[in-house]
């Protein structure tokens, strides 16, 4: 999981939630599910809309897996849950809550202790347990870790300190999310491998070429993030350090 700015809303959203709330008092007071689920259902290209701009804004990946999505598995996802909506404040069909997830492993049979994303963290108020990604800093919050599941994240403490936030606060969101489930790890550890021979293969260069190779490798992984950005973020670092740097570019 990595920083992503928030993206404006678009203008077709916007106008069409003010005609649904204006047009269908019913759904004003409806919970948050029967909302979104009516909006969604009679506002189909304002929902269209908010979709693509939000998968053009995060790159086609994943907000929280950062696995890359397809037709078949993406969805919104409500960063505040829909039922914490307030007579204040509407988190079901406010722009700035939504993320672009995918399913988290349910459309796939599997155990659910191999969930993940926003289907792992279901209703979960997120203030104590989980860091959005709109708010995180630039640099990752994680390092890499071997474990018997494949390639783990785990929390840098030093980078977590220097965000002035709480390494068990970067724990929880792990945790909340599934982020370490099997299937990602797993998923993890073969992009590893992928690098790692590319890596070897740089290597095996005259020295003056090497990091010219290394720098295209970076460009093209990074720049824009392609799938599993983080990790492989983490694993170019070590061999071009100015790589954090690069990719805030």
């Amino acid at each position: 999981m990595h920083r992503l700015e928030r993206p404006a809303a678009p203008q077709k959203f916007t106008d069409d939630v003010t005609d649904f709330l204006s047009t269908d008092p019913a759904a004003v007071n409806a919970s948050g599910n029967r909302r979104w689920k009516a909006f969604r259902d009679t506002q189909r290209t304002a929902y269209t809309e908010a979709r693509n701009a939000l998968e053009a804004n995060q790159h086609g990946l994943c907000a929280y897996c950062e696995i890359k999505l397809s037709e078949n598995n993406r969805q919104i996802e409500h960063f505040q849950p829909k039922g914490s909506s307030t007579a204040q404040h509407d988190w079901t069909l406010d722009f700035s809550n939504f993320l672009l997830c995918c399913k988290g492993g349910t459309n796939n049979q599997g155990a659910r202790t191999n969930h993940s994303c926003g289907e792992k963290k279901g209703d979960a108020i997120p203030d104590d347990c989980c860091l959005n990604p709109y708010n995180l800093p630039d640099y990752p919050l994680f390092t890499l870790a071997l474990s018997d599941d494949g390639i783990a994240l785990a929390v840098d403490r030093e980078a977590c300190r220097r965000a002035g936030i709480a390494a068990n606060m970067a724990q929880s969101t792990l945790d909340c999310l599934g982020l370490n489930c099997l299937r990602l790890c797993q998923r993890r550890q073969a992009v590893y491998k992928v690098l790692d021979d590319e890596i070897a293969q740089a290597h095996s260069l005259p020295l003056a070429q090497q990091k010219n190779e290394l720098q295209s490798m970076a460009e093209a992984y990074l720049m824009p993030p392609s799938e599993f950005y983080t990790t492989k973020l983490l694993f170019l670092a070590d061999y071009l350090p100015d790589i954090i740097t690069m990719s805030k570019k």
